[in-house]
């Protein structure tokens, strides 16, 4: 078993992306090469710094916040495909069933389990029962278009610290690491809020740790940068699902009003939402407007988008001096 072990998800991102490319055993899988190590151990001792910020890793950041918002609401319609055109392969007749938010907080349609999870660890602090289940085998083995990749979450309180432990059947260290750990640790903060706790520690057990081979090279180019910006997911205490609900509806509408909206909402969630209504102006080609909200980011999604947007729409640069 190999254990990865660090500050933030920042510091060992390049590190275990350098390591399953240079020490996973390769396999081909339907004509691709995959490089794998397994099983692993992820283990993150600053759980509050959850927006992963390295230079060369130009994933998008309003998809990030949208999927995160989707999932917590227990979402599983298509609007989250208005930030992820890719996402719709895995939608059938417009819906997701076995999204992970559907799964923590509307179980067969009947079943909070995050509620009951959180109560069941408010009742008897040192339960051994703290267990959000996401695998259904009745479903996911007859159903291959989508599989979720986390298949069980566990919380435990020791030391009066609440600490947490995701299990994933696989996690792609490229395209889905990014995130799955945002939301993960999002979640992490949320219940330990709910149960008045101090997050502890976080680790994130994958059966296997992947890499496929069209970003073996991409590896490579990964810069050990330390930016000066805030990568913390703050929730300014507040485990507030009716909240969530609004801010989902915000993106998934994105009224003219939108940020406006926003205004007496905590910071984190004012830049997550920044971030989506300057990827929907982009795609409008209201470049100004864009970079006028970026510009207005406070936290590290600010320099996340300027990385993505630099790799994927150099354009958006070229029609403004303001970067």
């Amino acid at each position: 078993m190999r254990v990865f072990q660090g500050k933030n998800t920042n510091q060992l991102y390049i590190e275990i992306a350098h390591a399953i490319l240079n020490e996973g055993e390769e396999i081909v899988k339907d004509g691709r090469k995959i490089r794998e190590l397994f099983p692993c151990v992820i283990k993150i001792d600053h759980p509050d710094q959850g927006i992963l910020l390295v230079e060369g890793r130009p994933y998008n950041p309003a998809f990030l916040i949208a999927e995160t918002l989707w999932n917590l609401t227990g979402d599983t319609t298509d609007w989250l495909c208005n930030y992820n055109k890719i996402y719709h392969n895995y939608f059938t007749d417009n819906k997701l069933e076995a999204g992970y938010g559907n799964r923590i907080f509307n179980w067969d349609k009947n079943t909070n389990q995050f509620e009951l999870v959180a109560k069941r660890l408010i009742d008897e602090p040192y339960s051994q029962h703290a267990d959000i289940t996401i695998f259904n085998p009745s479903f996911d083995l007859k159903n291959p278009k989508f599989v979720p990749c986390i298949t069980k979450l566990k919380f435990r309180i020791r030391d009066n610290q609440l600490h947490m432990t995701s299990f994933m059947r696989a996690q792609d260290i490229w395209l889905g690491f990014p995130y799955d750990i945002n939301l993960l640790l999002t979640i992490f903060q949320l219940m330990a809020i709910k149960v008045n706790k101090q997050m502890g520690d976080y680790y994130h057990y994958c059966d296997v740790l992947r890499l496929y081979e069209a970003n073996f090279d991409k590896v490579q180019n990964l810069k050990p940068e330390y930016f000066n910006c805030n990568n913390h997911i703050d929730l300014n205490n507040r485990c507030d699902f009716a909240a969530l609900r609004k801010y989902r509806d915000i993106i998934q509408h994105l009224p003219e009003n939108s940020l406006e909206l926003m205004k007496d909402e905590p910071e984190y969630w004012q830049n997550g939402i920044k971030a989506c209504v300057a990827y929907s102006l982009l795609h409008k080609r209201k470049f100004e407007e864009a970079h006028k909200v970026i510009d207005s980011i406070t936290n590290c999604l600010k320099v996340q988008f300027e990385i993505w947007a630099k790799h994927y729409h150099k354009f958006f640069f070229e029609q403004s001096e303001i970067i």
